[in-house]
């Protein structure tokens, strides 16, 4: 590991790094005992690894030198031996219960497909403990699914929910648990949303095509029971994807797909890998992964490969952007359902205005493809930013149905006649921007019902906003976002890309005189050596004068640990939801009789007081969340804790309690108005 890679980063993130890996080579091993000389942050160390499902590997890595193993505290010894261990006992009963379930599915004649761990632990890792299992991500055919639900509710698991009549109609899969196990069970027919992989002009998106990934599976044996797994390439490139989804912001799958490269890479049909990725349109993901696996942990797919996927822009977020809201929309879909509270007509109405809003989304998703493909066909290097998330919690036409989105298209002169041939002209803005916002924060509740109250108009398509900006402001812009994300290896992969194409164009003083103009140095120093350092992008020697002074030694936290988060109690959430729901009711009447019925109302005075009841406590859990958001309380320093860290509990037990599965971290910004361009 080269001396200059050190310097970005914190300690405690290399030494995972390092443990990155299934073989403890004695390169790995004599860069731990360098950086286990410094002064390590153990709990710290733990928690990382806890969160980023490194902590066996950490273990192996530590405990195969004795040199090595000396220098970790007793304590931490302790706490290491025991997660490993109670890891290994998980796994095995994990696997056994699935053999069982297996069993049942092969007696019927239903084909089932091991995903991502469970392929990974079954055929990569050689030790039951070394890959911590989360949920059980299996697949099953879509004409299957019904019978393999039936056989899973028989073997005691049920879905989330009593009937996911949305999902089913809508999604891919849900979600099965088994309460007295504690095991969770993501049991799928498909890749992707059916939302997701239909469009107007039949390109598929975001998957492969089902049929394809089974007839491309190989039969297996789990146990005692037969199973088909993915090929190499249908997992690579699920993987991939994968890593996108959680922002790129979890180690332990950077560490699958260096694993997959380095042990089956040769044998790997690559261009069959390249035609799915090229099908899916997903070629900036795709290569955005490999090559951080090529630079950081050293494992490398073909050259010609990473040469021939590499896109003509990254267009990381839109896929969010445009349709991430749309599961939660199901969820809230099925729930409504199963309130037998809620109207018929009102049901049949929330369900249109999705399907309005999925229609919406995928002709906006095809816009901004279209323009941002329109733009690089003309010579530019455009740069697609998602500058907020959707916030369409609920099915209202008031709610905003994507995220906003910015092109900047850097342009050196920015003439005006080059405006002619760009799509959408007419309603470009003009060619110099004046601010730079950052996202606003999402509508707290209190205002969420709010906006559905007062406006009853749908809210307008928002526009695509195209800036013609000159490349060093761009930059400027991307260092600035790069250095405030929670998601920093998407954000560090447009500067360099951005770099990889225009470096040579930029005029490197002016760039530095504007990061100066906005006290941005140190911002700009972490960016330009985070692409030097985790990249294969050559940056000139030029764009580091005035710099040399800026400090940035473990400035970068590559995978950011998620914020703790104050969840209210689940009886009050749920009477959060129920009310949501009442203030979608079109008419006050029909707002009235549905809270009369779920207060259960049966006398004069219960109708009064119940309802009453309700609204103020209601009213209460509103006014109690917006106090915790305006004065932000210092964080109890907790010790984290992983789903994957509980041992099923085999025998039913009344007192099981299920940890809460890993928690995705969402991205969030605070930039400040910071770009003037002159």
């Amino acid at each position: 590991m080269p001396t200059q890679y050190l310097s970005v980063l914190g300690l405690e993130e290399r030494i995972l790094l390092c443990c990155a890996r299934l073989d403890p080579n004695a390169q790995s091993c004599a860069a731990l005992e360098e950086l286990l000389q410094g002064r390590v942050d153990w709990e710290g160390l733990l928690q990382r690894s806890i969160k980023q499902s490194m902590t066996p590997l950490l273990y192996r890595h530590l405990r195969s030198e004795a040199t090595l193993w000396r220098r970790v505290p007793e304590v931490m010894r302790m706490q290491l031996q025991q997660i490993y261990h109670r890891n290994i006992q998980r796994n095995e009963l994990l696997l056994a219960e699935l053999d069982q379930l297996f069993a049942t599915f092969n007696a019927a004649d239903v084909p089932v497909m091991l995903m991502k761990e469970l392929h990974l632990l079954h055929t990569i890792y050689p030790e039951a403990g070394l890959r911590p299992l989360g949920d059980l991500d299996l697949l099953v055919p879509p004409h299957d699914f019904e019978r393999a639900k039936a056989m899973l509710k028989q073997a005691g698991y049920h879905p989330q929910l009593p009937a996911n009549p949305f999902k089913d109609k809508y999604g891919f899969g849900y979600h099965f648990v088994n309460h007295a196990k504690g095991i969770w069970i993501d049991l799928q027919w498909n890749l992707s949303q059916r939302d997701w992989a239909q469009s107007t002009s039949g390109v598929h998106e975001f998957r492969a095509p089902i049929k394809e990934v089974w007839q491309r599976a190989h039969p297996d044996r789990l146990l005692q029971s037969r199973v088909a797994r993915m090929s190499w390439e249908d997992l690579l490139f699920h993987l991939c994807v994968h890593l996108e989804g959680h922002g790129f912001n979890e180690m332990i799958q950077f560490c699958d797909m260096a694993e997959v490269l380095r042990q089956y890479g040769a044998a790997m049909d690559w261009r069959t890998f390249i035609n799915i990725t090229r099908a899916a349109q997903m070629q900036g993901s795709v290569s955005c992964a490999l090559e951080f696996v090529q630079q950081v942990l050293g494992v490398s797919a073909p050259a010609e490969v990473l040469a021939e996927l590499r896109p003509d822009f990254l267009k990381f977020g839109l896929y969010s952007a445009c349709f991430g809201t749309l599961g939660r929309l199901h969820t809230f879909l099925d729930e409504a359902a199963s309130d037998s509270c809620v109207p018929a007509p009102a049901l049949k109405q929330w369900e249109a205005t999705v399907r309005e809003t999925a229609a919406l989304n995928r002709q906006s998703y095809a816009a901004l493809t279209g323009v941002t493909q329109a733009l690089a066909n003309e010579g530019f290097r455009p740069v697609v930013l998602v500058t907020r998330s959707p916030e369409q919690l609920l099915p209202h036409p008031a709610l905003a149905r994507m995220g906003e989105t910015e092109i900047l298209v850097p342009d050196k002169h920015a003439a005006s006649d080059a405006k002619k041939n760009l799509p959408n002209a007419s309603a470009l803005p003009p060619p110099l921007l004046s601010q730079w916002w950052s996202a606003p924060a999402k509508y707290a509740s209190r205002q969420l019902l709010k906006k559905i109250l007062q406006s009853s108009q749908p809210e307008p398509a928002r526009p695509i906003a195209i800036h013609m900006l000159a490349p060093e402001d761009v930059l400027l812009v991307l260092c600035l976002r790069f250095s405030r994300t929670s998601a920093p290896w998407q954000t560090l992969s447009m500067v360099a890309e951005f770099l990889r194409n225009l470096a040579g164009d930029l005029n490197w003083q002016k760039f530095q005189q504007r990061a100066q103009s906005f006290a941005a140095l140190r911002e700009v120093a972490l960016a330009l050596k985070s692409v030097a350092q985790l990249t294969s992008v050559e940056i000139p020697s030029a764009a580091f004068k005035g710099l040399e002074e800026c400090c940035v030694d473990g400035g970068l936290d590559l995978f950011p640990l998620p914020a703790p988060q104050q969840d209210s109690e689940a009886q009050v959430k749920q009477a959060i939801q129920k009310f949501l729901r009442a203030a979608l009711l079109p008419t006050w009447k029909g707002r009235r009789d549905y809270l009369m019925n779920l207060a259960g109302a049966n006398s004069v005075f219960s109708k009064i007081w119940k309802p009453a009841l309700a609204a103020i406590r209601f009213g209460f859990t509103l006014l109690r969340n917006k106090i915790r958001r305006s004065a932000p309380r210092p964080v109890p320093q907790e010790k984290l804790q992983a789903y994957w860290l509980e041992i099923p509990q085999m025998s039913a037990s009344s007192n099981v309690v299920i940890e809460p599965r890993r928690a995705r971290t969402v991205e969030r910004e605070s930039l400040r108005p910071v770009l003037a361009v002159s």
